[in-house]
């Protein structure tokens, strides 16, 4: 008989399973010119290039399953207006699983939140009570056979005296919570909370006049009386290089110097002095400044788009003080190289590291394994 072993360098894909047939060696020569079979005798893989004559292909070239790791973050939430909280990171989540080939996985990006708008503009008054608070951060999913992932959008941060209706100076819960608003009436409130294994806390807020920071991915939001840092997110190094995602916002200051940095992880920096935004896939912005002790009226930073990073909280008090947006969310999926199907749809960034591919999903798409 004779045959010759030949070594694929690529991979054979198959969107559905392959019958492959099961032969003794006698019975190679009755097999059909052409076929893959499985020979029993020697437990390889070959094909047939005419009777009696075949390759053995190498075990490896069929690839039907392998492993694929995914990081998942939700939007993140908005910051607090009026001595506003830092919002909280939106949810993270980031692990592997085997796949077989075949499957679709459609990724769903959450937006960041909508800070508190200043005062005097999008509907808000121009003075006491301020009526319209910012909004959490949208979920984000990452769905397909043997796998449903959903990461909660972060939570707002708080607004105003605590005193004032609609929700008495705390943010909301969240992937991370958000921070609760330094406007005291001279007592605690606790911040809110985040998802477990999701993210973290906010930082509480008071006495007079002290805000909390938004919770990160990775850590609690810095509680008052300290200054109100972000808490930081969680790095990771899945695009093959280490970044920092779904840090919190921080908050605004009024009777400390200087407001709150954002979390590492693109959380915005809270208004009132010279504060930083938390770097990331993409920075943080920066409070917008100002005096304490005084109506000074800055906005709070921006979060990082696609970081899930909280918003800065805003200053006190009726105009240009608007509560910093949260970041969107993300999904990136890492898979070997030798299994990549190349088929996605969306517009994902795909790159190479090592012997590792690289999907990155910014806005909605899909990838089918």
């Amino acid at each position: 008989m004779i045959h010759e072993d030949i070594v694929v360098s690529g991979s054979i894909h198959h969107s559905n399973q392959i019958t492959v047939p099961r032969y003794t060696d006698p019975a190679l020569a009755a097999a059909k010119t052409g076929s893959l079979i499985y020979d029993t005798t020697v437990n390889k893989f070959k094909t047939l290039t005419k009777p009696g004559e075949y390759y053995n292909l190498t075990h490896s070239a069929i690839v039907s399953s392998y492993e694929m790791t995914y990081l998942v973050v939700a939007g993140g939430g908005g910051g607090g207006m009026d001595m506003g909280g830092g919002a909280g990171a939106g949810g993270l989540l980031t692990s592997a699983i085997t796949v077989e080939q075949g499957v679709t996985f459609t990724a769903t990006i959450g937006a960041g939140g909508a800070g508190g708008p200043a005062g005097g503009s999008s509907g808000q008054g121009t003075s006491h009570q301020f009526q319209i608070s910012a909004t959490n951060g949208t979920n984000t999913t990452l769905a397909g056979t043997g796998l449903s992932v959903t990461t909660v959008g972060g939570g707002y941060g708080g607004s105003s005296y605590y005193a004032y209706t609609p929700n008495y100076g705390i943010g909301s819960a969240g992937g991370s919570g958000g921070g609760t608003s330094g406007y005291s009436n001279n007592t605690y409130k606790a911040g809110q909370a985040g998802t477990a294994g999701q993210g973290n806390a906010g930082g509480r807020g008071g006495l007079q006049y002290y805000s909390g920071g938004g919770g990160g991915a990775g850590a609690v939001g810095v509680s008052s009386t300290s200054q109100p840092h972000g808490g930081v997110g969680v790095a990771s190094s899945i695009t093959g290089t280490e970044i920092y995602w779904a840090g919190g916002g921080g908050g605004s200051a009024y009777s400390l110097s200087t407001g709150g940095n954002g979390g590492t992880g693109g959380g915005g920096g809270g208004a009132v002095g010279t504060t930083t935004g938390g770097a990331g896939y993409n920075a943080g912005s920066a409070g917008g400044g100002g005096s304490p002790n005084s109506q000074t009226n800055r906005p709070g930073g921006n979060a990082g788009t696609n970081t899930g990073g909280g918003g800065g909280g805003g200053s006190h008090y009726n105009s240009n003080n608007q509560g910093g947006n949260g970041g969107s969310g993300i999904v990136i999926l890492r898979v070997p190289t030798s299994g990549y199907s190349g088929t996605v749809t969306g517009s994902p960034t795909v790159s190479t590291d090592g012997s590792f591919t690289v999907i990155i999903f910014e806005s909605t798409g899909t990838y089918t394994s």
